[in-house]
């Protein structure tokens, strides 16, 4: 081969690696492009489904004009105290337990096996539910 055809077989491989390189990078920024537009739309939206269902759609119940607000519930009172030996919930003024927790009285400090003994009277639920794991741990 003489020089000048070295120099230009030289040059036509530096040419088609540039090309190369240059069709990669437009592929990855045209990908790149795609994927933030299926971040930003939710995946599915720039796709369209893989098999088109036609449902008949009912008109939605229309919801009347005016609704009454909903009545919150009172708060329920409840009795905490002892019962053969475990924490146990009642209803004020009844002797059947709603609930019978498996926490020992005796596994309790001694103010509270006193106050135990006597009855907490609890209002509401989420009360109940603080008191209850209060003395669980």
């Amino acid at each position: 081969m003489s020089p000048d055809n070295d120099s230009r077989a030289r040059r036509l491989i530096l040419l088609a690696a540039l090309a190369v390189c240059a069709l990669t990078f437009a592929a990855l920024a045209v990908k790149a492009r795609m994927d933030a537009q299926e971040r930003g739309a939710g995946v599915n939206a720039a796709r369209p489904p893989a098999v088109t269902a036609t449902v008949p759609v009912s008109a939605p119940p229309t919801p009347p004009l005016w609704e009454p607000a909903p009545t919150p519930e009172p708060e329920r009172e409840y009795v905490v105290r002892a019962h053969q030996g475990y924490m146990a919930v009642f209803r004020p003024g009844e002797n059947v337990p709603l609930e019978i927790t498996d926490t020992r009285v005796s596994s309790l400090r001694r103010a509270d096996q006193l106050l135990l003994r006597e009855g907490i009277p609890v209002r509401g639920a989420e009360a109940l539910a603080m008191l209850l794991e209060d003395f669980s741990n």
